[in-house]
């Protein structure tokens, strides 16, 4: 549990990141990169199933959007 819960971390941190920069959510280029960083840390990590991983990166990126608020005030 450790273990996914250290990379939970990583990527929320990572998402936090991308997610802070101004513009981003209008920016479908930097939106596209950042769901593709997504998926390649979900597949890296073998944290889903493979044929899994586009549709956890999809709903990732719509929590992301959701809780914005929540990702920018932590």
């Amino acid at each position: 549990m450790g273990w996914l819960a250290g990379l939970t971390i990583q990527l929320v941190d990572h998402i936090r990141a991308q997610t802070s920069v101004v513009g981003f959510w209008s920016n479908p280029h930097a939106r596209e990169v950042l769901r593709g960083e997504i998926f390649t840390f979900l597949d890296d990590y073998e944290i889903v199933p493979f044929e899994d991983a586009d549709a956890v990166a999809d709903r990732l990126m719509e929590l992301a959007k959701a809780n914005q608020q929540k990702l920018v005030s932590a």
